[in-house]
Order: C-alpha cells, then sequence, then structure tokens
C-alpha cells in the first residue's frame, strides 16, 4: 500500500491534466447531480473533502451556500 506521501506526490504530478483525464471528471452533468443530491439551501456550509480542482464547487457556486474545500495537494 502506497503511504502518503506518494499519494500527494502522485495526485500533485496529475492536478494540471486531472480535469481532462477521463470523460467523467469533466462533465458537467455530474457536477449537477451532485448539486441536486446535496439540494443546498443558502447559508448552509458544505464541506468539500478531496475537493481536488474544485468541481463540485464550482457546481455550487452561486447557490449562497460556504465551501470548505479540503484536499491533501496544493
Amino acid at each position: 500500500m502506497p503511504d502518503l506521501a506518494d499519494v500527494r506526490d502522485y495526485f500533485s504530478r496529475r492536478a494540471r491534466q486531472y480535469d481532462t483525464s477521463g470523460a467523467w471528471v469533466g462533465d458537467d452533468r455530474l457536477g449537477v447531480v451532485f448539486r441536486d443530491l446535496l439540494a443546498p439551501v443558502a447559508g448552509e456550509r458544505v464541506l468539500d473533502v478531496a475537493s481536488g480542482t474544485g468541481r463540485i464547487g464550482e457546481a455550487l457556486a452561486g447557490k449562497g451556500v460556504q465551501i470548505d474545500a479540503l484536499d491533501m495537494t496544493p
């Protein structure tokens, strides 16, 4: 099993191409599905764990929620 540093290095290297690395990653419909499942209400806080390049945060933008994003890579 890889250690945390190996995982962080792997995703750090992939970060620039991540949004184009697979059809599902750049599919805006996936963000819509997440947004609809979460059904955010203005004023709520959302914790996005393993936020990556921020695609879920983008899908929630403009809904009046505060998004706290956590990821192991910058």
